[in-house]
């Protein structure tokens, strides 16, 4: 069930993108009710959009909404999806029983390190591109879908339109955590195309590939969004995360290399690594790198399921969107933070 506090702020959506028994279009109705009244009064400046990653649970993705709804600030209404996802366990599970009976896997006991993680790591990408690259795309399919006519997203969709169009004034901004940037496209993808603009666009560790980024996003950053950042782990941080209890890498490095379908590894746009890819996009535009130390660092997050509960990353992303702009900075630069605070 959704928590009472959240309704006017979560749309669910089920397998395959459609809208599902705790949302129904009477309560999207409800929602922009609200949001109209609001906007009305002067209440709300801006809304957001904003969509977790792919494999987190739902529990997870409604707690972090909490979080998410309170760094905002009082004139930011957010709408979050919550959608068909939460896959990572079983994906787990499935690489671990295909792994079953391997000598370096049979000898661990607790997280795998050093030499051993050398020879293992690759066998983990290789049994991945069997048993979990399916479950991969079984999930990038569902938040496609979303967008489908009547589905959760093309819902959301057409009354925001209506809603921008009766208060031009309020600002329309969208955020995406990992595999929300693979949720999110389309919609950023159609809104622009629809001759409509974004104030703020800022994607958290994005698990899409840079070819999908181009394709959806390309035409935003060419000029319909008023301010784009990217936040991404620093590489050292990436290799030094672990996906669960199977890889001593982050999640990305095991889409990159076993999970994305083409000549592995896929660049994805979440890795510093990926930057000279799209380098003619983000031109121009802020990218964060990963954890900075400090209290006043854009981003904390030192682990890629971070930044969607990352104090710092969130008061960023909503200085964002009151206007307090972060500096452009080249691929190979630290951030540093601006003097106007």
């Amino acid at each position: 069930m959704i928590p009472p506090e959240l309704r006017p702020h979560v749309v669910t959506a089920a397998h395959a993108g459609a809208l599902d028994a705790e949302t129904t279009c009477r309560d999207l109705d409800e929602i922009f009710a609200q949001l109209d009244a609001r906007a009305r009064s002067g209440a709300i400046r801006h809304v957001l959009l904003y969509a977790h990653g792919g494999l987190v649970t739902r529990s997870a993705a409604l707690d972090a909404m909490r979080g998410i709804v309170k760094s905002m600030g009082d004139d930011v209404h957010v709408i979050g999806f919550v959608w068909h996802s939460g896959l990572l366990e079983t994906l787990v599970d499935r690489i671990e029983d295909k792994l079953r009976g391997h000598d370096l896997m049979d000898a661990q006991v607790g997280p795998i390190q050093g030499a051993q993680q050398r020879f293992l790591d690759p066998e983990v990408e290789k049994a991945a591109r069997v048993v979990a690259a399916p479950l991969w795309n079984e999930m990038k399919r569902n938040a496609q879908d979303a967008w489908k006519p009547r589905h959760a997203g093309d819902e959301v969709l057409v009354r925001l339109a209506d809603f921008a169009a009766r208060h031009p004034d309020v600002g329309i901004h969208v955020a995406g955590h990992s595999a929300g940037s693979i949720y999110l496209g389309p919609f950023v993808k159609r809104w622009i195309e629809e001759k409509r603009s974004l104030r703020t666009c800022s994607l958290w560790a994005p698990a899409c590939t840079t070819a999908f980024f181009r394709e959806t996003y390309g035409p935003a950053l060419a000029g319909g969004v008023g301010a784009f950042r990217l936040y991404t782990l620093t590489d050292d941080a990436e290799t030094s995360d672990t996906c669960d209890r199977v890889y001593a890498k982050s999640l990305l490095y095991l889409v990159s290399r076993a999970l994305e379908e083409g000549t592995q590894p896929v660049p994805l746009l979440g890795m510093q690594t990926s930057y000279p890819d799209v380098e003619d996009l983000l031109a121009g535009h802020a990218r964060i790198l990963a954890p900075q130390p400090g209290p006043w660092a854009p981003s904390n997050a030192a682990r890629h399921g971070d930044f969607d509960n990352d104090p710092a990353t969130l008061v960023s992303t909503a200085e964002a969107i009151h206007g307090k702009r972060l500096p452009v900075i080249e691929a190979e630069q630290p951030l540093t933070r601006r003097a106007e605070r």
